[in-house]
């Protein structure tokens, strides 16, 4: 990921509760911070890695993207097993797909 990225404060459209692979509860709340799981928690990027990873990008250059980017590294984290909760921000435009 870029490193405009890995500094951008813009926030997530919800606020991810998740484990770290220590086991040790997180919450996601930024474009930075989730950026910074994904490299620091995943070995081998999957797709839905890249997926994550490719939506926190555009959200990060097109704001409006912001509810897509948090839905996908959502889907990743549940499928991961590392989801606990989520809490979306109020007028966020947060869309739970799945």
């Amino acid at each position: 990921m870029t490193t405009s990225v890995l500094k951008s404060t813009a926030p997530l459209a919800a606020e991810l509760c998740v484990k770290r692979r220590n086991g040790e509860v997180v919450k996601l709340n930024s474009i930075s911070f989730a950026a910074h799981f994904l490299q620091d928690e995943f070995d081998t990027p999957s797709l839905l890695w890249q997926v994550a990873a490719s939506n926190l990008e555009t959200a990060h250059r097109l704001p409006d993207r912001i509810p897509t980017a948090t839905e996908a590294l959502r889907l990743l984290l549940d499928s991961e097993g590392r989801m606990i909760d989520f809490t979306p921000v109020p007028n966020a435009g947060f869309v739970r797909l799945f």
